[in-house]
């Protein structure tokens, strides 16, 4: 396939982020989860892959314009920008799934993955 930007959206993030909350772990939906900026809108912080995680209300709300450090908050792991695009790889696991074991050594399901 050919190298495309992979398009900052809120279902982009949500599958990147594994629908997990990326300070409690928590299993989120499109309905519970919400866009949080780990540096702040307020203290400069742009809209971009890398700053821009998946987490819940709660965190959200308790974090408000602070830092991840201010508030008290580990992230689970530090943002990136996909280098595969977030849906074709969201098929590919699946498809993966659902192969023989004997075709592992066959097909480098491996290689595909957000660049981490």
């Amino acid at each position: 396939l050919p190298q495309r930007e992979v398009k900052l959206t809120r279902r982009n993030l949500l599958i990147r982020d594994n629908y997990t909350c990326q300070y409690t772990g928590v299993k989120l939906s499109m309905d519970t989860a919400t866009m949080d900026h780990v540096i702040p809108r307020s203290k400069g912080g742009k809209s971009s892959w890398t700053n821009l995680v998946m987490c819940c209300l709660e965190v959200n709300a308790r974090k408000a314009d602070r830092t991840p450090s201010e508030a008290g908050l580990v992230l689970a792991k530090k943002p990136i920008k996909p280098k595969w695009s977030p849906i074709y790889a969201r098929f590919a696991r699946l498809a993966a799934s659902n192969i023989y074991p004997s075709w592992n050594s066959y097909l480098n399901l491996d290689g595909l993955s957000f660049g981490e």
